[in-house]
């Protein structure tokens, strides 16, 4: 995958109020009890976000087990987040870790983190020809809405996609509306041949909810393909705070993609829609991604909108020495459409966070206040829209 490069340009001067850690707000490391100083260097790991006692997260790998907490955020998507705590955070270039299961992810550190491996939370991508059998449309990302099914028989519509974003059914048939619809996010989510051409809404703000993406919707049967196809799963949800700051290197490969919408492949290729892209937080007094590696938040195949990503600093600001950072939309259509078309891109903030009387941020105090004066930030949207696999 070739992806567009979004330089991180400028910081947007929030007022931010000190509170105590409450629902909604980003997590401070200090509100957790730690698991002590977390070292990887190599192998690959798994964190699934709600399956150890009681549904907190679990961390398991080579040698290591170990179980989180979780906290209660509210609301009715994503209302519970699962928490790993650590003094220290050291992820190796060596090290793989994918993220599943039912809860957005907040990986805190009382000290620092430096992530120099992968860290996956995509959404699954959906199955050709298999109606609307159990698992058809592809599995959401941590936190994330999954995938509709597709249509059960001839003329039947495929499911609507999970989440809030999530695509919906849009007919069945020989027709148009026979291809799914994209899940949205940060960008509202497409369809080929269905108006309006955008069609799956936008929601959530990372300043204040750690969400994760939706799904898109199955394809529906036809008279050539009597099973439709599914959508693709959304891309999960992760955040990364630090009471002394985040690092990432030219080995780093952060991503909570969309999966992407399955394509019948029989006589007429009606396609599900892709999964919107998930949502990505680094909170700390210093944010380095420096090198040449990668944090994506992107929309699945066919429609999926991008997700969100979100940079709040401190008084160390925000260092960006080339890394792409994207949320761009996933490819409409398919080999039969001869313009393809696109969900929405995403978003990207960025914001400078204050710190209290002891040097160290308060990522628990997130009541955000534009101050009037001397906003130097900006909103980065873009849409890929020739960069492929």
């Amino acid at each position: 995958m070739v992806f567009n490069r979004t330089y991180l340009a400028g910081l947007a001067l929030l007022a931010l109020a000190s509170t105590a850690a409450r629902a909604g707000d980003i997590l401070d490391p200090a509100a957790f009890a730690s698991s002590g100083v977390l070292d990887l260097t190599s192998g690959a790991y798994v964190i699934d976000t709600s399956g150890g006692a009681g549904g907190a997260p679990i961390l398991t790998g080579p040698s290591v087990a170990i179980t989180g907490s979780t906290f209660a955020q509210g609301g009715a998507f994503d209302s519970t987040i699962g928490v790993l705590d650590f003094s220290n955070v050291t992820i190796g270039a060596g090290v793989t870790i994918t993220v599943t299961g039912a809860n957005p992810l907040a990986l805190l550190s009382r000290g620092s983190e430096v992530l120099s491996g992968q860290i996956l939370a995509n959404g699954g991508g959906g199955a050709p020809n298999v109606g609307a059998t159990a698992g058809a449309g592809g599995a959401g990302g941590a936190g994330a809405g999954a995938g509709g099914a597709g249509g059960p028989a001839y003329y039947y519509p495929g499911a609507a996609g999970g989440g809030p974003g999530g695509g919906p059914v849009t007919g069945a048939g020989l027709s148009e509306d026979s291809f799914g619809a994209g899940g949205g996010y940060g960008g509202a989510g497409g369809s080929p041949f269905f108006a309006p051409l955008t069609v799956s809404p936008t929601y959530g703000d990372l300043a204040t909810s750690l969400l994760a993406g939706s799904g898109g919707s199955g394809a529906g049967g036809n008279f050539f393909d009597p099973a439709g196809a599914g959508g693709g799963g959304g891309g999960g949800a992760l955040e990364f705070a630090a009471t002394l700051g985040v690092q990432t290197a030219a080995s780093t490969f952060i991503s909570a993609n969309g999966g992407a919408g399955a394509t019948e492949q029989q006589i007429v290729g009606y396609t599900g829609g892709g999964g919107s892209g998930g949502g990505i937080i680094f909170a700390a007094p210093s944010v380095s991604v420096t090198g040449y590696g990668d944090i994506v938040a992107e929309g699945g195949f066919s429609g999926g909108g991008g997700g969100r990503i979100l940079f709040l600093t401190g008084a160390g600001g925000l260092t960006d020495s080339g890394i792409p950072v994207t949320t761009v939309a996933g490819l409409g259509g398919t080999a039969q459409v001869a313009a393809a078309l696109y969900g929405a891109d995403g978003t990207i903030d960025i914001g400078l966070l204050p710190t209290t009387s002891g040097g160290v941020p308060e990522p628990a105090a997130w009541s955000v206040v534009l101050l009037g004066l001397a906003v130097v930030g900006h909103r980065l949207r873009r849409r890929q829209r020739a960069n492929a696999c």
